[in-house]
């Protein structure tokens, strides 16, 4: 059985076009090893040169790349005893890289990679719940007082500790500012 904390997706390099280029160059030329999650069995291969170049050619899309053989000598199997060819559909985002590897190799670029990935993530958040706060609770960012950011009934706040959850008018007033920061950057923020 595979350890799955030995390795890292690269789906997290899948918002940096450079990034993908490069890793694909460094699997070609053998300086990184790019791996797949077999679908025949709990384990990580090591792809070849050939085998990456054949990715390559059809992202983003996924290639059937040729995996092998195997013999079947299952007892239920017509074909108990022949050569049977394993193929496996793959794309860039099927594809892991050690960790301890990656680290020698992209130091540098993985952490930034990371970084772009959390900044991506948490800008979505934020996008969401402003989204929810103006579309659901009446938000107004440019108004210096709003029922969705106070205690009464009908706030924010007050409907999450309906859900069992503590939160502070602070901290609904801490997302909403950052919110708006972002993604309504000509909005004056009105804080208290």
């Amino acid at each position: 059985m595979t350890d799955l904390d030995d390795y890292i997706s690269l789906r997290k390099f899948k918002h940096n076009e450079d990034e993908i280029l490069d890793l694909f160059t460094a699997g070609i030329a053998r300086e990184i090893s790019l791996h797949v999650h077999s679908t025949e069995s709990d384990e990580f291969i090591t792809l070849s040169p050939s085998q990456i170049q054949q990715i390559i050619s059809k992202h983003p899309e996924k290639a059937n790349v040729y995996m092998g053989y195997s013999f079947g000598m299952s007892l239920f199997s017509k074909h108990r005893g022949k050569v049977k060819h394993k193929y496996q559909l793959i794309n860039f985002s099927d594809l892991w890289l050690q960790k301890s590897k990656i680290d020698v190799f992209f130091k540098k670029p993985l952490q930034q990679s990371l970084e772009n990935e959390r900044n991506h993530e948490r800008s979505t958040m934020l996008k969401m719940i402003l989204g929810m706060a103006m579309a659901a609770y009446n938000f107004n960012p440019e108004e210096r007082r709003n029922e969705a950011t106070g205690s009464k009934k009908g706030s924010i706040k007050a409907d999450i500790e309906k859900m069992g959850f503590d939160i502070t008018e602070d901290t609904v007033r801490k997302y909403l500012n950052a919110a708006v920061k972002k993604h309504l950057p000509n909005v004056v923020v009105c804080e208290d």
